[in-house]
């Protein structure tokens, strides 16, 4: 499944946790938020912080691979540095200035740095706009792509 907005995540977090029949106070406490944060990010709240969305998936055994549009192979992701990591490669694959970048997706480029820096306190909403800019998709499986011919 592919996680095109934070709605999209935090409803499978959702399920996952009522799976595995934890209450929102208990995962709040396993990840060290409180029980309105997750109720935040299960509703989607693009101001939750990244880094805490992360954490309440790996606490909830959820995987989550990167995909590049013309790639064929997706990169899991284990922290934020990983994301920056993507961001910045996928930045420069296209020849676009940190500023450029920043302009477009509507952010200062303070802000672009520190995510390409792996700070997980920018919020998952704009992770998700500056993904979608470059192209890149958020998983929940590895999947294998057919290779594209050039």
């Amino acid at each position: 499944m592919v996680f095109l907005t934070p709605l999209d995540i935090g409803e499978k977090l959702k399920q996952l946790r009522l799976e595995q029949k934890f209450d929102q106070a208990d995962m709040g406490a396993y990840i060290h938020v409180s029980d309105r944060t997750v109720r935040n990010i299960e509703k989607g709240a693009s101001g939750t912080k990244a880094l805490t969305v992360l954490l309440a998936a790996n606490e909830l055994g959820l995987s989550l691979y990167l995909h590049q549009s013309h790639q064929d192979r997706m990169i899991k992701v284990q922290s934020m540095s990983d994301i920056g990591e993507q961001v910045r490669k996928a930045r420069k694959t296209q020849k676009i200035r940190q500023d450029d970048l920043a302009a477009i997706v509507g952010i200062q480029h303070s802000v672009l740095g520190r995510i390409e820096r792996g700070d997980g306190s920018v919020a998952i909403g704009t992770v998700f706009n500056l993904l979608a800019e470059l192209g890149i998709q958020v998983w929940d499986q590895e999947r294998a792509f057919p290779r594209s011919s050039k």
